[in-house]
């Protein structure tokens, strides 16, 4: 009797261990995909269309707000303060460009000070611009940080961070 009850318990622990490994994985799976469809977001531009210096305000701000879904508000705040959201927009149009995301990639790590509920990950990506005029392309490594907490149920990226297109994109 006592060996059942020992094999029943056994089990028991062994199915909830297996089952929180499992949900652990979930979670960070859905972390990645919505990490890489913010990112694609963020930087894919199918039409170099955008005049930055000719928009106001209001254009900025339904942008901005665009991004809102992904992100808690103090990352908006942080985000639209550096200008990220509407930089690959102006250098598309400087450089009458089209921008795509390749070859996301995401790697999970332990960040001391986390945040409860999160999940820390190092990403990289290629960002392609495809030149209108002449189809020249040109293909910069992008590496960064992103951290994805769970808020009531809800994905939203609490930490974003990537090393920024280099300097020389803004004017060709």
């Amino acid at each position: 009797m006592r060996k059942l009850q020992l094999v029943c318990c056994s089990a028991i622990v062994l199915l909830l261990f297996v089952s929180a490994c499992s949900n652990e994985k979930n979670s960070s799976d859905a972390a990645i995909e919505y990490g890489k469809e913010f990112i694609e977001k963020l930087y894919t531009i199918d039409a170099p269309t955008v005049d930055v210096e000719e928009m106001g305000i209001n254009f900025f701000l339904d942008y901005q707000n665009e991004f809102s879904p992904y992100l808690i508000k103090n990352e908006i705040d942080e985000m639209a303060s550096k200008r990220l959201f509407i930089l690959p927009l102006e250098i598309a149009f400087n450089q009458n460009s089209t921008i795509t995301v390749q070859n996301i990639h995401f790697e999970k790590y332990e960040r001391d000070n986390a945040e409860e509920n999160s999940l820390d990950f190092k990403h990289s990506f290629t960002l392609k611009f495809t030149n209108l005029d002449d189809n020249s392309e040109e293909e910069i490594e992008m590496t960064g940080q992103m951290t994805i907490v769970n808020e009531e149920n809800e994905l939203k990226i609490y930490r974003y961070y990537d090393n920024g297109i280099p300097a020389e994109m803004f004017n060709p």
